[in-house]
């Protein structure tokens, strides 16, 4: 009788291949907009505003909520 080891007894456990597990679907780069020196894309600029109302939206912790909320509202009303 043969023993099933590391990738073997866990394809059998779960009735598949472990491959399968890690596949994935698209691996190529983006085609689409600019690239640097190395290829990787540059992302387009944003504006301060913007840039201040994603960190407080994104990373509200530490911080006063009604504050963040509040600093929220007036970059939304006063974008420039």
């Amino acid at each position: 009788m043969t023993s099933k080891t590391g990738f073997n007894r866990i394809n059998h456990q779960i009735g598949g291949n472990v491959t399968d597990l890690f596949r994935i679907s698209n691996v190529e780069a983006p085609t689409e907009g600019k690239l640097d020196k190395w290829g990787f894309t540059i992302k387009p600029t944003i504006t301060d505003t913007e840039l201040i109302l994603m960190c407080l939206r994104n990373a509200p912790c530490g911080a006063d909520k009604k504050q963040a909320e509040r600093l929220i509202k007036y970059y939304e009303q006063n974008p420039g």
